[in-house]
Parts: C-alpha cells; sequence; structure tokens
C-alpha cells in the first residue's frame, strides 16, 4: 500500500507540472477552449470547478519552487 501511495503522489505531482506547462503553452485556446480550466476539465471529466483548483495549484507552485520540489 506504501507503494501505491508514493506513485499516486508522484503521478499528482507530474500531473500539477502537466498543467502548468499545458497553461504556459496556451494549449487549451489552441483547441478552442476558453481556459484551461475548461480544457482540462473536457479532458479529464472532471467538473469546472476541480479543474480550476488544479489550474489555480500548478500557478501557485510555479512561484514556489521550494513547495513545487518537495511536493
Amino acid at each position: 500500500m506504501r507503494v501505491a501511495v508514493r506513485e499516486r503522489r508522484r503521478w499528482d505531482a507530474r500531473q500539477v507540472e502537466l498543467v502548468a506547462e499545458a497553461d504556459r503553452r496556451g494549449i487549451a485556446r489552441r483547441f478552442g477552449f476558453a481556459s484551461t480550466s475548461e480544457w482540462l476539465a473536457a479532458i479529464t471529466g472532471e467538473p469546472v470547478p476541480v479543474a480550476r483548483s488544479q489550474v489555480a495549484v500548478a500557478e501557485a507552485l510555479q512561484n514556489m519552487p521550494e513547495t513545487r520540489e518537495a511536493f
């Protein structure tokens, strides 16, 4: 179970990195979405408020390198 928890944390951290990168590159707009949150909701199936929260975390971590590394 510890291995599964560790792997889940790694995936969560990687997902945050990917969301931040997609936001920086403007991927959502390239695919016709008004925001990264809307794009993320569409590809993950999560509600927009959940996706918005994920994007906010990704953006915030870009300004906190020490926290990002710990995450």
